[in-house]
């Protein structure tokens, strides 16, 4: 490069020395820079300006090296000049980049939240997702979902008032027709028409009692559930319904009962087994009889479950009924019995909350009904001894 457009400071001044001590070589530059005692970079002042000086040492000679403090400041500012520029251009376009994004984004939410709040208390459509933000989507969608099971909860309740209301309404209206006789008749017959009028009430209250059952089973909430020794949650029923059976002159009796445990809400199961013990005792006339029984089937052979039986000696049911006899409020029997209707509805939707299997047969030995609970064992759990 030609010597007139080199600028002087930015030279380097560069000297070498022999193994004595003694100057071999001096670049251009006349600038006296000691010697450093000791090979590595150092900065010095020297000849009114601040220097770094890096030296080196070889067997034949040493050299050393030194620009001024100044060349390398306006080097290392000019590089960060160079470095930071584009920075400096991209904070404010990706300002503007991520106003213009949230704007977008906020906006779309801004017209969700006009959506959410023009709509009314009764209002249990899904939110619309169509103009949703993806990075918003599954907050939305999770809404949806409760707005769902919302709207089925209200459905369900709006089901069972409607059919409270239908099925309330006949006993209600026989027990103002009864208490009108009532106050009409004679006094020698009072006590009858008192009677009826308790029997109507007792029938009213069940009624009203399954209901609610039904409608605490169809809420679909999960129950705390514990260990429970089935054996002794059925042989508590059967004891509890013997008075009545005794009464109506079944006879009602355990004939097996293998020790089995499952995990489970004791009420419930009580409810289960309960209904059944009850509409065996309803639809089996005076004289007949009533099995209950539980076998562990892993017991005795090479089984996979336990099932629990109440076999009856009563009306059973018509095969053409056999499909419908879990909707509620269907009565399978012929006669004239009192029941809701509800029994066997309850019966299945315990079940199926236990996971468990509801078998109803006609036997085939006698007349009578067989109702089995099938309880799978999970493979490799370890069986319960009986």
């Amino acid at each position: 490069m030609p010597a007139g457009i080199r600028d002087p400071e930015d030279e380097f001044v560069i000297e070498t020395w022999g193994p004595e001590g003694d100057r071999l070589d001096q670049s251009e530059m006349q600038t006296n820079i000691p010697r450093l005692l000791h090979p590595g970079f150092a900065t010095i002042h020297a000849a009114g300006d601040d220097w770094r000086v890096y030296r080196i040492d070889s067997p034949r000679r040493s050299a050393q090296v030194a620009q001024r403090m100044s060349v390398q400041t306006e080097m290392a500012e000019a590089a960060a000049l160079e470095a930071g520029l584009p920075v400096l251009i991209a904070i404010p376009l990706a300002w503007l980049a991520i106003g213009w994004a949230l704007a977008r984004v906020f906006g779309r939410l801004l017209l969700v939240e006009r959506q959410i709040a023009a709509r009314g208390v009764e209002s249990i459509d899904p939110i619309p997702v169509g103009d949703v933000p993806a990075e918003v989507l599954p907050l939305v969608q999770a809404m949806n979902d409760l707005i769902g099971r919302i709207r089925m909860a209200v459905e369900h309740q709006r089901r069972f008032v409607a059919d409270a209301a239908h099925e309330l309404r006949t006993p209600l209206a026989a027990l103002q027709i009864q208490i009108d006789n009532l106050a009409a008749a004679e006094f020698s017959s009072r006590d009858r028409s008192l009677g009826e009028i308790r029997a109507g009430i007792r029938r009213t209250a069940r009624l009203a009692d399954q209901l609610l059952r039904m409608a605490r089973l169809e809420e679909d909430q999960p129950s705390t559930q514990e260990s429970v020794d089935l054996t002794a949650v059925v042989t508590q029923c059967v004891a509890d319904f013997v008075p009545i059976a005794v009464a109506k002159g079944v006879d009602l009796g355990m004939v097996a009962s293998d020790r089995v445990t499952v995990t489970g809400t004791v009420n419930d199961l009580k409810m289960l087994f309960g209904n059944l013990i009850e509409n065996a005792i309803r639809y089996t006339p005076g004289g007949g009889t009533i099995d209950v029984s539980i076998h562990d089937v892993s017991i005795h052979r090479a089984g996979l479950f336990t099932a629990i039986e109440i076999a009856d000696t009563g009306c059973g049911i018509a095969e053409e009924n056999m499909p419908r006899v879990f909707n509620r409020f269907f009565r399978a029997a012929s006669d004239d019995s009192d029941g809701s209707g509800l029994g066997l509805s309850i019966v299945a939707a315990v079940a199926k909350h236990h996971g468990f299997r509801v078998v109803l047969q006609n036997r085939d030995d006698r007349r009578g009904l067989r109702a089995q609970i099938l309880i799978d064992h999970p493979e490799n759990a370890p069986l319960i001894p009986g």
